[in-house]
C-alpha cells in the first residue's frame, strides 16, 4: 500500500530550528524503495531548497511537491512566541506562489524569533490552490480555550475540504489523537496521517540525538517519538498499538494523504531569465543606440588615427552580444550603474574585477575605465564573452561591479526593477570534514584537547588505528547544512515578484531570497555581484578631501612619477591594494615595479601557482621559453605564460579560433580532455607551429609550457585591475600624504596591527603626532589647512594614539 510522506524534514530545516542531519537524497532513495512517487519540500519555517529538490526529483522520476511547516500565531504584529506549527501544501503553481508570498511576508512583517504567519495571511490564500493540515502536537489546536473560534472555524470555513486534522502514530500522542477525534466528529473534519519524519529508519535516531547533544539541544516533548519514514504496514501497526483510532480511521488518515496525488507537477525551466527593462523597445536597437552615443563622446579622448581600430573592436563585441541575445543584460547593468552614479553619487571602481574589462563596450557603458584596446597588456574580449561559449554552455556574461559602498547601487537596482525585484542571495553553510569530525567527537564526549590537533590534519590520521575509525564514522555529519548566511556580494535580479517566484528568508538582519549561487547558475537566473572594496572607499574619500574628481586611468597614468613608484621600492605599502600584507610587501620591494604592465605582472607572479618561477621573475633575471618566436609573442608578459591571455595568444598564433581558446585552457587545467581529443589538439597546434616557425624543433617544449601554465596562469584583466587599484592608492599617498593618512587612520581605527603599520610610515612624510589642544579634540582624525605653513589635524584614536594631533611640517 502507498501513502504520501508530506510532513518531513531535512537538514534545510536547520536554518530555522537545529533539528536534522538527513538530506533530501536520503528521502528520495527511501521513497523509491517503498514505491512512492512523490517528494515534499516541507521544512521548518520555509519551503527548503526547491531547485535542488526539483533537480533530484527529475533525476529520480519523482514528483516534487512544494510544502512548508510554517510558524503560526493569531496576530503576527504582536510579540507572540507561541510559534504554533501548521502545514501548507501547494496544489499547483498558483499555490506555490501564494505560499511563498505569505511566508515572505512572515519574514518581512511577522518575524519575532521565527517568521510567523497569522490568520490574516493564511486566509489570504486561495483555498483552491492549497491544502492545510493542523500539523503535530506543536500546532495551534487546544492551546487556548478559544482555539475553535480563533483557529478551527475560520480555517474550516475558508478551506473547507482542503483543511485536515493531522494525526500521528507515536505512542506518546494518544491523548492528543483522542482530542483530534472529538474535533473530527464535532465539525465533520477529515483525518490525515503524518510521520513528521526527521530521519529514515528508527535506527538512525541515535545519529540525530548525537548531533543535537553536540549542539547542546534537548527536545523534551519528543521523548519516545519515532520520527522515521516507515512503510504503510508499520504505520498501521503503530496506530493499533496506540489504540486510539479504529481501522477505518487509520485507513482514512492514510488514504487522505493521496489527496496530494492531484498536485500539479511544478515546472522550473533552465531558460535564461534576464529582466527586460524597456519592454516596449527593441533591445538590439536600443543597445546599439546607447553604445553609439557613448562612443561619440568617448572618441574625443582618442587619437583620430585609432578610431577605425576602436570601431572594429566595438563592432566585433556588439556582434557577440547580438548573436547570444544578451542585449538586455547590458542594458540593465547600464541603467543600474548610470542611475547609481548620476543620482546617488555611487563610486564605482575605475577598474573592475574578473574578465569584464576585456570588453571595450563595458568601458563605453560605464562598467570600467580600462581601455582594452590600448591596454599595456593583451586583453582578449573572448576571455569575457564569446559566442561559442555562451551558446554552448547557455551561460550568462558575468560583470562583477566593485563599489566604495554598495548601498547606492542596491537602491538604484530596486528603483529600476522594483522593491521586490532585487534581493541578496543566500550561501548555505555545510559542515566540512574538520567541523564534522569535531562535532562527532564532541557528541562522543571526547575532551577537546584529545581531538583538536587531529581535526587540523585529518589526512595524517586516516590510517591511524584509533582515529582512522572515528574519522570514517564522522562522515555521517559531513555536508550537513547547519546554517545559512547572506551571500557576501551576490544579488538576484528579476522582473517578477521574487517574494512569490522564489520566496524570501530573513538571515540575521538581512532579507534574502531563497536562492543560492549554484542553483541560480543552473536555472539561469540573473545574479549580479555588488562588492564593497575598501581600497576604493579610501581612494574616493581622499579625492573628496582634496576636492578633485577621481582621475581616469589615463589621467592617473600621466600623473604617476618616480615618487609613486618609489613607495613600492621602499616598502611604504600600508593599505595599498595587493601590496599591504607581510607576505606581499617584501616581494614588491624586491621587484620594484616601474610601470602599469609591471605591477600587473607582479600581481600575477605572487599567486601560488607561479611559485616555482616567482623568484626568477622578482629578481628580473632573463627568462626564455627556449623558442625565440614564442618569446617575441610573449613580450608583454616578459616571456612568461603568467596570464591566461598569454596562452590564448599562443593558441591563436597557432591557428585556434580566439573564441575557442579559453575553453581549451580550462579543459587542459581541469584534465577534461580525453586522450584522443588532446592528441588531435596537439597535432593541430603542431601544424600551426610548422607553418609559423618552419620546423618541428621547439614545439614540444612550448607544448609542455602550455600544459604547465594552464594550471597557474592568471586572468590578465583582473591582474591589471587590482594593480591599477594599488596604483591609485600609491599616487594619493605620495602626493597627498596628509589627506591619505587621515582617511586610513580613521578607517582602521579599530585595527591595532594596521594602524601600527600606518603610523610607522608617517616619518617618511614628515608627519608628526602631537597632543591635541584643549577643546580641539574631535571624534575622528581631521585636516585643518587654514594656516599656510603649518597644517594641523585633530585626531582621536581608541587604540593607542588616544586623542592625538597630527601636523604636517614643511
Amino acid at each position: 500500500m502507498r501513502y504520501n510522506n508530506y510532513h518531513k524534514h531535512t537538514h534545510y530545516s536547520n536554518l530555522r530550528t537545529i533539528d536534522v542531519i538527513t538530506k533530501p537524497i536520503d528521502y528520495i532513495k527511501r521513497a523509491k524503495e517503498l514505491g512512492h512517487n512523490t517528494y515534499f519540500t516541507t521544512e521548518h519555517g520555509w519551503g527548503g531548497n526547491v531547485l535542488e529538490a526539483y533537480t533530484l526529483c527529475k533525476e529520480n522520476n519523482l514528483k516534487m511537491i512544494f510544502g512548508v511547516e510554517a510558524y503560526y500565531v493569531d496576530n503576527r504584529l504582536e510579540k507572540d512566541r507561541s510559534n504554533n506549527h501548521i502545514i501548507l501544501i501547494a496544489l499547483n503553481r498558483d499555490g506555490f506562489k501564494d505560499i511563498n508570498r505569505i511566508i515572505s511576508e512572515a519574514n518581512l512583517s511577522g518575524y519575532y524569533y521565527k517568521p510567523r504567519i497569522d490568520k490574516e495571511l493564511i486566509l489570504s490564500l486561495n483555498p483552491k490552490n492549497v491544502i492545510v493540515t493542523t500539523a503535530c502536537i506543536a500546532g495551534r489546536l487546544f492551546k487556548t480555550k478559544d482555539y475553535e473560534e480563533k483557529f478551527v472555524i475560520p480555517l474550516l470555513n475558508h478551506f473547507k475540504d482542503h483543511f485536515y486534522l493531522e494525526v500521528q502514530s507515536h505512542k506518546q500522542q494518544s491523548e492528543y489523537n483522542k482530542q483530534i477525534l472529538e474535533l473530527k466528529f464535532k465539525y465533520n473534519l477529515s483525518l490525515i496521517h503524518a510521520n513528521d519524519s526527521h530521519y529514515i529508519h528508527s535506527r538512525d535516531a541515535k545519529y540525530r540525538d548525537m548531533f543535537l547533544k553536540a549542539k547542546g539541544i534537548i527536545y523534551e516533548d519528543e521523548g519516545g517519538f519515532i520520527l522515521d519514514y516507515p512503510n504503510y504496514d508499520e504505520i498501521v501497526e503503530r496506530y493499533e498499538k496506540q489504540g486510539v483510532l479504529n481501522k477505518e480511521q487509520i485507513q482514512e488518515s492514510l488514504n487522505n494523504t493521496l489527496i496530494f496525488d492531484k498536485c500539479e507537477d511544478l515546472k522550473f525551466d533552465k531558460e535564461i531569465k534576464i529582466p527586460k527593462v524597456h519592454k516596449d523597445k527593441d533591445s538590439n536597437k536600443l543597445l546599439k543606440t546607447i553604445i553609439s552615443n557613448e562612443w561619440k563622446k568617448e572618441r574625443n579622448n582618442i587619437c583620430r588615427d585609432k578610431w577605425n581600430e576602436y570601431e572594429k573592436a566595438i563592432k566585433e563585441e556588439v556582434d557577440i552580444v547580438q548573436k547570444t541575445n544578451m542585449e538586455d543584460y547590458f542594458i540593465l547593468d547600464y541603467e543600474i550603474v548610470k542611475k547609481a552614479v548620476d543620482e546617488y553619487k555611487a563610486v564605482l571602481t575605475r577598474t573592475g574585477r574578473g574578465s569584464a574589462p576585456s570588453f571595450y563596450i563595458n568601458k563605453l557603458l560605464g562598467f570600467t575605465n580600462i581601455d582594452r584596446v590600448s591596454a599595456p597588456i593583451t586583453l582578449y574580449p573572448t576571455r569575457f564573452m564569446s559566442t561559442t561559449r555562451i551558446l554552448q554552455t547557455r551561460s550568462l556574461p558575468d560583470i562583477d561591479l566593485n563599489w566604495a559602498n554598495i548601498e547606492p547601487v542596491i537602491k538604484s537596482s530596486k528603483d529600476i526593477l522594483g522593491e521586490d525585484g532585487v534581493y541578496f542571495m543566500i550561501a548555505y553553510k555545510p559542515l566540512q570534514n574538520s567541523s564534522a569530525f569535531r562535532l562527532w567527537c564532541k557528541s562522543k564526549g571526547f575532551n577537546i584537547n584529545e581531538y583538536n590537533e587531529i581535526a587540523k590534519n585529518l589526512d595524517d590520521y586516516i590510517e591511524d588505528e584509533k582515529w582512522g575509525k572515528i574519522i570514517e564514522e564522522s562522515k555521517i555529519f559531513r555536508g550537513v547544512i547547519e546554517s545559512v548566511a547572506p551571500s557576501p556580494c551576490s544579488f538576484l535580479l528579476l522582473d517578477k515578484p521574487i517574494s512569490e517566484e522564489i520566496g524570501l528568508i530573513k538571515v540575521g538582519n538581512q532579507i534574502c531570497c531563497c536562492l543560492d549561487g549554484y542553483n541560480c547558475d543552473q536555472y539561469k537566473y540573473l545574479k549580479n555581484d555588488y562588492l564593497t572594496v575598501s581600497v576604493w572607499s579610501i581612494i574616493s574619500k581622499v579625492y573628496e578631501m582634496i576636492r578633485e574628481p577621481i582621475d581616469t586611468i589615463q589621467q592617473l597614468e600621466n600623473k604617476v612619477d618616480y615618487k609613486v613608484w618609489n613607495l613600492y621600492k621602499l616598502g611604504l605599502t600600508a593599505t595599498l591594494n595587493q601590496a599591504d600584507s607581510n607576505y606581499a610587501t617584501p616581494l614588491i620591494k624586491k621587484y620594484s615595479p616601474k610601470s602599469i604592465a609591471e605591477i600587473s605582472a607582479w600581481v600575477a607572479s605572487i599567486r601560488p601557482g607561479f611559485a616555482s618561477l616567482m623568484s626568477n621573475f622578482l629578481e628580473r633575471k632573463p627568462y626564455t621559453t627556449g623558442v625565440k618566436e614564442l618569446d617575441n609573442l610573449l613580450q608583454d608578459s616578459y616571456h612568461y605564460m603568467m596570464y591566461q591571455e598569454s596562452i590564448m595568444k599562443y593558441l591563436v598564433w597557432l591557428g585556434i579560433a580566439e573564441d575557442e581558446t579559453y575553453g581549451i585552457i580550462k579543459k587542459i587545467a581541469k584534465k577534461k580532455f580525453k586522450e584522443k581529443e588532446l592528441e588531435a589538439l596537439k597535432e593541430k597546434l603542431l601544424k600551426g607551429w610548422i607553418k609559423n616557425v618552419g620546423k618541428k624543433e621547439g614545439f614540444e617544449n612550448t607544448w609542455q609550457v602550455v600544459n604547465d601554465a594552464s594550471k597557474y596562469s592568471f586572468n590578465a584583466s583582473h591582474s591589471l585591475s587590482v594593480g591599477i587599484d594599488s596604483l591609485y592608492g600609491a599616487y594619493l599617498k605620495a602626493n597627498y600624504p596628509l589627506e591619505y593618512y587621515t582617511v586610513v587612520l580613521n578607517m582602521y581605527e579599530g585595527d591595532t596591527e594596521e594602524t601600527s603599520k600606518i603610523v610607522d610610515e608617517l616619518n617618511y612624510f614628515n608627519i608628526t603626532i602631537l597632543s591635541p589642544k584643549f577643546r580641539y579634540s574631535k571624534s575622528e582624525y581631521m585636516c585643518d589647512k587654514e594656516q599656510n605653513l603649518y597644517i594641523k589635524a585633530c585626531l582621536q584614536s581608541n587604540i593607542y594614539l588616544n586623542k592625538l594631533q597630527m601636523s604636517y611640517l614643511n
